[in-house]
């Protein structure tokens, strides 16, 4: 967990010596920083936020797709961002179509009075699928103003890469994951061995469940070598309707080798030369 504290600051005393000075302008250039993210807060409360960082701003066709999907999942017609970025939910209480899951998801994260912004890292190399990173404490004592902020990080390019059924792909799309990341920032945790499937896809699964959709049957994904160079990845899900196995493949780029198993698929790193 990170901190960033911004202060009004106090005057500093004329006996101060010069080692003292050179440390106060090395913090004044970090303060830039700081007043930089403080600027973007001073508009923004708690809440679910579309990050204008313009590195990781989502495009708008990826923003309708977040849209899209989480309207499918939910049955939230009126769930919108709005023009200052913050998603809107719309009318909760008059939905009948959707996971009552999904939704109730969406609202604890609404109600959290955490922020969490949604960030684009689409062909990011460190991101599969999805991440959730590892939350910031900002205070403004100035200002007498407190959060927690979590970055949900999506590779959208990555749902375009994976081969599975068409009922895999939509249980397995950006908006279910989506979900799974503001589980984390809502304190569940994923599968500690392989035999789990961990709190957040167990809630993710009931909602996977109220859509008659497959239900992922499997946290850690299994790794296979297709050749000297390239490995793919394998996810099983359970169609529970026709009691069978169904799976997501995802091809590991080369010269990428496998680090570790994290929330969506694999944590990857560069293979060293």
């Amino acid at each position: 967990m990170k901190r960033i504290c911004f202060s009004s600051g106090r005057r500093v005393s004329a006996w101060i010596g010069y080692l003292a000075k050179l440390i106060v302008l090395l913090c004044c250039s970090v303060a830039v920083s700081v007043a930089a993210e403080s600027e973007i807060m001073s508009i923004k409360g708690a809440g679910i936020w579309r990050s204008n960082k313009a590195r990781f701003r989502m495009s708008q066709a990826n923003a309708d797709l977040l849209v899209e999907n989480l309207r499918q999942i939910t049955g939230l017609c009126e769930l919108h961002f709005k023009e200052s970025g913050q998603l809107q939910l719309g009318t909760v209480s008059q939905t009948n179509s959707g996971s009552a899951t999904a939704r109730h998801i969406l609202q604890r994260a609404v109600d959290s009075g955490f922020v969490f912004f949604i960030e684009d890292h689409s062909e990011s190399a460190s991101v599969q699928f999805g991440q959730m990173d590892e939350g910031t404490i900002y205070e403004d004592e100035m200002n007498n103003r407190r959060f927690l902020i979590w970055r949900v990080r999506l590779d959208f390019s990555d749902f375009r890469k994976v081969q599975a059924p068409r009922e895999v792909r939509h249980s397995f799309n950006v908006g279910f994951t989506f979900l799974h990341e503001l589980l984390h920032g809502l304190g569940h945790r994923d599968a500690n061995h392989i035999l789990e499937i961990g709190e957040c896809e167990e809630i993710v699964n009931r909602a996977r469940a109220e859509l008659h959709l497959p239900t992922r049957d499997q946290y850690f994904a299994a790794q296979i070598k297709i050749t000297g160079h390239h490995y793919t990845v394998r996810l099983r899900f359970r169609d529970q309707t026709r009691q069978k196995n169904q799976y997501l493949f995802f091809l590991i780029p080369p010269g990428i080798v496998v680090n570790e198993i994290t929330e969506s698929v694999v944590s990857v790193r560069k293979q060293p030369r």
